[in-house]
């Protein structure tokens, strides 16, 4: 007897699909499923940021070589990417990801590999051949996106039963299971939420504000110039609507997709 197939599931390219984010209702922030996630990672992801700014600042020569980013080698930005990246595990008492800077032609610009048996470490890798293509400060921003990967990836294992860590796995879980392809959707996943966030208000701090790339995440991890959140989805749960979240971040996502022009 032939096996009867599901229909396809029908979803929108660019903007959330309900569809897509009932299969795994915990892994996407807008879901009522992700609310105690949402809420652990306000109060965490502000703390971490600050403490990370401020663990920058007091190195001067590190402070000094962000602040002419634009100016560097790559072999120093490279130098300082490597720089940040064994300073957050010091901080927050995690294993070291392997850094690497690798030059190819696919269009991705950055990746995460988690560390498994076969490998020992997390990777964080960055394209330099396609950054060269996007403005300096991509670089610095993606590395700080990936690296975050690896914090997320050490809570679901140091304290995998906290809000932070369940939401944390459920994340990694749905991207590999579900597979997920629309702008929105990606942007709603729990780590990919978070990590868009962290990387985005570290930048903002550190260079008041006065830089944005509106691809780098929704506008619920993406900040105006005067350090307020485009959409800010702790105050959605805090003032309830009618309206329910996913459409609130779709209609978002409708003004964010002209100004990627898409």
């Amino acid at each position: 007897m032939a096996t009867v197939q599901p229909p396809p599931i029908k979803a929108d390219k660019f903007l959330a699909n309900q569809s897509v984010q009932q299969q795994a209702p915990a892994a996407f922030v807008l879901q009522p499923q992700a609310q105690a996630f949402v809420r652990s990672a306000g109060l965490v992801t502000q703390q971490q940021v600050y403490e990370l700014v401020a663990a920058i600042k007091q190195d001067d020569l590190l402070t000094a070589r962000i602040a002419q980013w634009s100016d560097l080698e790559q072999s120093q930005r490279v130098e300082v990417l490597g720089q940040l990246i064994s300073l957050q595990s010091r901080l927050w008492h995690y294993p070291e990801p392997l850094l690497l800077p690798v030059v190819s032609s696919p269009q991705q610009l950055s990746g995460f590999i988690p560390r498994t048996p076969l490998n020992g470490r997390s990777e964080v890798y960055l394209n330099l051949l396609e950054l060269e293509k996007q403005p300096p400060l991509v670089q610095l921003v993606l590395l700080l996106h990936e690296s975050r990967h690896a914090y997320q990836l050490a809570q679901t294992e140091q304290a995998p039963h906290s809000d932070l860590a369940k939401g944390f796995a459920a994340g990694f879980a749905a991207e590999q299971n579900i597979n997920p392809v629309s702008f929105g959707d990606i942007a709603a996943l729990t780590h990919e939420y978070e990590a868009h966030q962290f990387a985005n208000w570290v930048i903002g701090l550190l260079f008041d504000w006065q830089w944005y790339l509106p691809s780098l995440g929704s506008h619920l991890s993406q900040f105006n110039a005067d350090g307020s959140l485009r959409a800010d989805l702790l105050m959605w749960l805090d003032q309830p609507s009618a309206t329910p979240l996913i459409d609130r971040f779709n209609q978002q996502l409708r003004k964010q997709r002209q100004q990627l022009g898409y």
